[in-house]
């Protein structure tokens, strides 16, 4: 009897034994949720995948702060972020502040051959002043029509930077200048 008590404590020590999981109760989860608030990149997703946030388009006199709920983005306080999808669930908040209205004024002001569009804006008080310039091929009007470039404006004056959006010589004269096939 002792033998079969034995034998019969040792099975069930040993069922015990195996029966015990270290690894975390989500470990089977494959896909999870991100809800993104105020945003963009809400959706089902890969464990494992990388993800793309976006806060939403704003208001001129609103801009961008830090993502609520979010320390394991790549960049917190930028509108547009990545992470890699943990095996749970992930809500994420778009936090803006209010800022000065942004509103660029468009002059065309004489270069040394041709006028040139030029837009800008200057916060009250400014503490330095900020050149955009664009790459070849583009132009100050869509520059300032771009999305990106919008948010990378509002963030500016938020700090308390002027704004200056020139055109180029080659856009100004629709010539290419510089032989590149660019212009």
């Amino acid at each position: 009897m002792l033998r079969y008590l034995i034998v019969s404590s040792f099975i069930s020590f040993l069922v015990f034994l195996l029966s015990c999981d270290d690894s975390p109760a989500d470990s089977t989860v494959t896909i999870a949720q991100v809800t993104v608030i105020n945003g963009y990149g809400s959706g089902q997703y890969n464990v494992g995948d990388t993800v793309h946030v976006w806060a939403e388009h704003l208001a001129d006199n609103v801009a961008f702060d830090t993502w609520e709920g979010a320390n394991f983005l790549e960049h917190p306080t930028e509108w547009h972020s990545t992470f890699i999808m943990p095996a749970h669930n992930i809500t994420v908040t778009a936090r803006v502040k209010t800022i000065s209205s942004v509103s660029l004024v468009h002059e065309e002001i004489e270069g040394v051959k041709n006028k040139k569009n030029v837009y800008y804006h200057f916060p009250q008080d400014h503490k330095g002043l900020v050149y955009l310039l664009h790459g070849a091929g583009g132009d100050a009007k869509k520059l300032i029509s771009d999305f990106e470039w919008i948010q990378l404006i509002k963030d500016l004056v938020s700090e308390k930077y002027a704004v200056i959006v020139t055109e180029s010589e080659e856009t100004s004269l629709n010539k290419d200048l510089n032989g590149d096939g660019i212009h």
